[in-house]
């Protein structure tokens, strides 16, 4: 009896980890959506990259973080959660000219781009709701 009950919990609990999974998918796809959707009029040079930024924090950041507090949250979501986050800062801040080679932005060189942003509501919060 306590054999079918732990494998009723395990398997329980795969399912809610396989509907997290999926619900982040659709958080992802969904936010790529509303960030590239308007790509013409985010490509403009009219705007700032502050009119940039908060346009991300916004109208994408919400998207992707809708529920987000209610994620049982893995290393694989975090990890995928950042890489779509750096992608869309890559694309904001640019890349650099060092020594007349155009190169992109380091991870880090993103991080302290961004540390000017409001913390609290950055993606890696999230993780220590």
């Amino acid at each position: 009896m306590r054999e079918l009950i732990a494998l009723r919990i395990l398997v329980h609990w795969r399912l809610a980890t396989l509907n997290v999974s999926k619900e982040i998918t659709n958080r992802l796809t969904a936010a790529n959506r509303s960030y590239f959707g308007p790509k013409s009029q985010l490509k403009s040079h009219l705007l700032s990259r502050k009119t940039e930024i908060l346009i991300y924090k916004t109208l994408v950041r919400p998207v992707l973080t809708h529920a987000a507090e209610t994620w049982t949250t893995t290393k694989n979501a975090e990890r995928s959660l950042s890489i779509f986050e750096r992608k869309t800062l890559r694309r904001m801040y640019g890349a650099i000219c060092e020594l007349g080679q155009w190169r992109k932005r380091y991870n880090r060189e993103l991080e302290e781009s961004m540390s000017n942003v409001q913390q609290d509501a950055t993606i890696h919060s999230l993780f220590y709701l």
